[in-house]
């Protein structure tokens, strides 16, 4: 994965959940802790916009379209390994 773009903040933060943080993962710094933590929120949100969008879509439907995306993405991985290599 390539590296991204970096912005340096600063911000006040809660002391006692930073250090929660720290507790649970004490191999990450500060900065890998509160990325981890917004890509987690980032994440939940999408799903709850997916579950939205779809909430009317059998889930037999969702898994064979998912299924069917997973192979696909995965043989165009396998298509650029072939030609990179």
């Amino acid at each position: 994965m390539a590296a991204s773009a970096t912005t340096r903040i600063e911000f006040d933060f809660d002391a006692a959940l930073l250090e929660r943080l720290r507790e649970r993962r004490p191999e990450k710094s500060d900065r890998e802790l509160l990325e981890s933590s917004a890509r987690i929120q980032l994440g939940r949100e999408a799903i709850a916009r997916v579950r939205k969008r779809f909430a009317g879509v059998p889930m037999e439907e969702i898994e064979r379209e998912a299924v069917k995306a997973v192979r696909e993405v995965r043989r165009e991985r396998a298509a650029e390994r072939r030609a990179a290599g």
